[in-house]
């Protein structure tokens, strides 16, 4: 199969679908000069490109990758079409791969650059360091948050929870040991640490694994940050300072979620009514 003839294939399929070259773009996220090069035969898509255009166009990646339409209908693919679509599949997870190790690798080195920067600065002033290691630890226990979600396909969102809660630990710490105030950061840091931690891990697998809607979703949120957590943290504080504190703030911050929440839920009810009729 030379160039020419794919290029003449892709183009017969697209007009078979009644798809323009720009809509076909425009799903692909590509250029409309990219799907231009593609039909008229100057260049090959990836292989990661398989998948998508054979989705769109209705074509087994085999029958992409021979440039002609299965013979046999919807018969059972062969040995060969098989193999074609693993290789297909392969050099598509092998593209999202390297695409997140650059990702993640330019994170990195944007948090190593600001800072070196913090670093920098802070020794040039005082020729110490000091405030400079405040950002120190924040760039370091936003990078352990994320670096999960980039290495481990399986449960991600436990790994970063847990090296969240260990690297905030680490972190309150620092600034207990940097602050005038000492003896807070495991008596009264870490304990509300835990109890905003969990409520929100929660919520974001609510929102992550399940199909609720979204607007319920959210009115839950921010009854359980607002309210929920609201309280929680105030009896906290108050656990910590030996006597009950009612603050006018949180009293507005326990009405104000109440009532946004009830408005969310209305809207998400009335949008579900009308979705069925």
């Amino acid at each position: 199969m030379d160039s020419k003839q794919f290029g003449h294939f892709l183009t017969s399929a697209r007009e078979d679908r009644n798809i323009s070259r720009e809509e076909l773009a425009e799903r692909l996220h590509v250029s409309e000069k990219m799907v231009s090069l593609w039909e008229t035969g100057k260049v090959y898509p990836e292989l990661s490109m398989l998948h998508p255009i054979s989705r769109e166009l209705g074509l087994s990646q085999a029958e992409l990758l021979r440039a002609e339409k299965n013979p046999n209908g919807f018969e059972p693919a062969s040995e060969e079409d098989e193999l074609i679509e693993e290789m297909a599949g392969y050099a598509d997870k092998a593209a999202k791969y390297r695409a997140s190790n650059m990702t993640f690798a330019a994170i990195s080195v944007l948090f190593v650059l600001c800072e070196f920067v913090c670093l920098l600065v802070n020794f040039l002033i005082e020729r110490r360091f000091s405030w400079s290691l405040f950002p120190l630890g924040a760039f370091i226990l936003l990078w352990l948050t994320l670096a999960p979600w980039f290495f481990f396909s399986r449960r991600p969102l436990f790994y970063s929870f847990c090296a969240f809660i260990t690297a905030s630990t680490a972190y309150l710490i620092l600034i207990e040991r940097l602050s005038p105030a000492k003896d807070w950061a495991l008596s009264l840091g870490l304990p509300i640490l835990l109890t905003a931690a969990f409520p929100a891990l929660l919520i974001l697998g609510l929102f992550l694994r399940t199909q609720m809607n979204r607007l319920y979703l959210t009115a839950l949120s921010v009854f359980v940050l607002g309210v929920v957590l609201n309280l929680a943290i105030n009896t906290e504080v108050a656990l910590y300072l030996g006597h009950r504190v009612v603050s006018l703030s949180s009293i507005l911050c326990a009405v104000g979620s109440v009532v946004a929440a009830a408005v969310l839920l209305i809207v998400g009810y009335v949008r579900e009514r009308k979705s069925r009729i």
